[in-house]
């Protein structure tokens, strides 16, 4: 292999390592091909580890993307916060969460400093991103505000946004068309270093045309680096640092500029439950699936639900769970589902008399057996007997 050669593999193994997201647990990543179809997909611990695992979506493909959607981070009651979900996006293993319980008469500062949120004078929690913190920060000072016996609702009205379909799906349509000068900007980057740029080298030679490619590429790069700057600075106009870091990195790596709309993608979802954005573009039989196990998660958490025996965390952790809840099976009837449905159990195999089922994950088990073990200890419950004929 010569030099050449061997240059131009690199340069194509970084821009697939360009076009693979790190998906943090308790985040979901939709590896989009249009504003209107992404596979929902998990971090996996295969190229991953602990904290989360690499994605790789369809890199080749001039409109796809990657949109990543964390959860959100807190139970929120009438009562206080505490920094604990019982909500798992994997079914193996839960995210890990601070578990501080506070309430709101306790607060008596919150604020965001990049990722990470303050609270009575010290770092409690770090989130995705700066937006997020903001999120958090803001719903918190607004509850305080409020009298106790309205918060109930506020939080409601917070779920119900987060739950908004038809907006995720007016966002993602908003993004594909103002982007559309950046991928474009993108494509020709990616055209001119990989295709235009070896194919002239292969005929004439490097040395005959070094200069020129060299400044096709980087006229391409410094293009991409100045549209990029103005759409964070309109989907993110609080993200000063952050915006000028990328816009430096992407005005000198002409391969991250090939991907440089993921940089935006990756965190202009962060207003939505991962459900509502799986619901927005994933096709039914995916949607189906992930909200099937979502409400089975919700309706029989991972235990414990809790990490304290606090009776007021837990009354917060339980409060914010149904709330939830209720929003996400809303949700699922205005998208044709019945949740009772998507959560029920399934039907019994016929091969273990007495059959057990475990209504979170749907592990089947023999009749001595009474919790399963994958999901902390959530009673079993009988299989579905009567559905034997149907099956």
């Amino acid at each position: 292999m010569t030099d050449g050669e061997t240059l131009y593999l690199v340069l194509v193994i970084l821009y697939l390592l360009e076009g693979a997201a790190w998906v943090p647990r308790g985040s979901i990543a939709l590896c989009a091909r249009s504003a209107d179809w992404a596979l929902p997909r998990l971090p996996h611990r295969t190229i991953g580890n602990a904290r989360g695992g690499a994605v790789i979506g369809f890199p080749f493909l001039t409109n796809a993307t990657v949109f990543i959607v964390p959860q959100w981070p807190v139970s929120l009651s009438p009562d206080g916060v505490l920094f604990w979900v019982a909500e798992s996006m994997e079914l193996e293993e839960r995210p890990d969460h601070p578990g501080h319980f506070f309430h709101f008469d306790a607060i008596r500062d919150v604020s965001a400093h990049g990722r990470n949120v303050w609270l009575n004078g010290e770092s409690i929690l770090e989130l995705t991103s700066p937006n997020m913190a903001r999120q958090l920060v803001e719903i918190i000072t607004h509850l305080q505000t409020l009298p106790r016996n309205e918060r109930a609702a506020a939080i409601d009205e917070f779920l119900a946004k987060r739950f908004d379909v038809e907006a995720a799906k007016s966002r993602l349509r908003d993004f594909y068309a103002q982007t559309a000068g950046l991928r474009t900007s993108s494509f020709v980057l990616w055209l001119v270093t990989l295709v235009l740029v070896p194919a002239l080298a292969m005929r004439l030679g490097f040395e005959r045309i070094w200069i020129v490619a060299i400044g096709a590429v980087y006229l391409a790069t410094w293009v991409t680096a100045t549209l990029w700057v103005r759409l964070h600075r309109k989907y993110f106009p609080l993200e000063r640092l952050e915006r000028w870091g990328y816009a430096i990195m992407l005005g000198l790596v002409p391969v991250s500029g090939m991907r440089a709309v993921d940089l935006l993608a990756k965190k202009i979802l962060h207003d939505f439950h991962p459900a509502a954005a799986v619901a927005a573009v994933a096709p039914q039989n995916r949607l189906k699936r992930f909200l099937s196990y979502l409400l089975r998660d919700a309706r029989h958490p991972m235990l414990p639900s809790c990490p304290t025996d606090d009776p007021d965390a837990r009354a917060t952790e339980a409060f914010y769970r149904n709330a939830m809840t209720n929003r996400m099976a809303k949700m699922a009837s205005s998208l044709s589902f019945n949740p009772d449905e998507l959560s029920a159990l399934p039907a019994a195999t016929g091969d273990i008399e007495g059959e057990m089922c475990c209504p979170r994950c749907h592990a089947r088990y023999a009749p001595e057996m009474r919790v399963c073990e994958d999901c902390g200890g959530v009673g079993l419950e009988p299989a579905k007997i009567k559905d034997l004929a149907v099956a």
